[in-house]
């Protein structure tokens, strides 16, 4: 496990174009690991992260992960593997959310000059992540209906 932090000033990073591309070993994401079945096998999360300015002069981030989360099918107790492809672009900003509520195709982070690029990429994560992992033959199997027969019903038609 490890405790190095990987900090970075995010507006400087999208001002200048700067670019980041690495692996999180998913046994690190403390917040995460609980919800994986995770054994002796060494699980990788990759990233990129590449900042840039738009037309408008604004900073913007996007954040690339790829990732194979293995779980717990919530249906046999397998292990499933869920492939996990995200994009996502920030604005970087110190104006305050309500003015910022126009903008509907990114998201926004708030200018930081210490932001830990491991928490949000296991924030990210953690929102994508699956409600109730199921193998797709798992998935079949469930209910449609919550509704269980009336276990008289079978004395009713003796009753005639």
């Amino acid at each position: 496990m490890h405790n190095k932090k990987h900090l970075i000033n995010n507006l400087e990073f999208a001002q200048s174009g700067q670019s980041a591309i690495g692996t999180l070993n998913l046994a690190d994401c403390v917040r995460l690991r609980d919800s994986l079945d995770i054994n002796s096998q060494d699980f990788k999360l990759n990233y990129t992260l590449v900042g840039q300015v738009n037309l408008g002069s604004e900073a913007r981030l996007n954040l690339k992960i790829n990732t194979l989360l293995p779980c717990v099918c919530q249906r046999c107790l397998e292990t499933v593997n869920i492939v996990l492809d995200l994009n996502i672009h920030y604005l970087v900003s110190s104006k305050s959310s309500e003015e910022l509520d126009s903008v509907d195709d990114v998201d926004w982070l708030e200018t930081d000059m210490e932001m830990d690029l491991d928490t949000l990429i296991e924030d990210e994560v953690l929102v994508a992540f699956p409600f109730a992992p199921m193998h797709q033959s798992c998935l079949a199997m469930t209910m449609v209906s919550g509704e269980k027969p009336n276990p008289f019903a079978a004395l009713k038609m003796l009753k005639k």
